[in-house]
């Protein structure tokens, strides 16, 4: 049964990585920007020399300044969106961990221990095969992503 909270949620969560991953993107192209330095060398330039320069190209330097500004400043904006995209998506997060609790639906590091040590148990008693019991073992272990070997079979 689809749970409606839960597909909400997860498809909160999937419109703010996108949102990140499109901030990432305005970063990266950023970033092939001059950075401030050039932006302020130019700008130095400029007003050094603006006065000597025909119209024309006060014009274009002032306006070409101005767009290697608001792309640097589009970078700054972009860090400051993905830091509250970020935190809007840890409020998802602890809202759907509140929820699965209040459901019930919650398993705390203690209770899968003793969860994964009882099926071990019960594979040692009703698995006779010691190759049997290491195959398992390696499969459970390759779901748990746990690198030690010999967890199950040892006892």
């Amino acid at each position: 049964m689809a749970d409606p909270d839960l597909l909400s949620v997860r498809r909160d969560v999937a419109v703010l990585q996108a949102a990140i991953e499109d901030r990432w993107v305005q970063i990266q192209e950023a970033q092939s920007e001059p950075d401030w330095g050039d932006v302020f060398e130019r700008f130095e330039t400029f007003t050094a020399n603006m006065k000597t320069w025909e119209w024309s190209r006060v014009e274009r330097e002032a306006r070409e300044i101005s767009e290697m500004m608001t792309k640097r400043q589009s970078e700054s904006q972009a860090f400051y969106e993905i830091r509250d995209i970020m935190n809007q998506r840890a409020r998802f997060a602890k809202q759907e961990q509140e929820r699965l609790i209040e459901l019930g639906q919650y398993m705390t590091s203690e209770q899968a221990i003793v969860f994964v040590s009882a099926v071990a148990s019960m594979i040692r008693k009703y698995v006779p095969d010691k190759q049997d019991q290491a195959r398992f073992n390696d499969e459970l272990m390759g779901i748990l992503r746990v690198p030690e070997r010999n967890a199950i079979t040892q006892g």
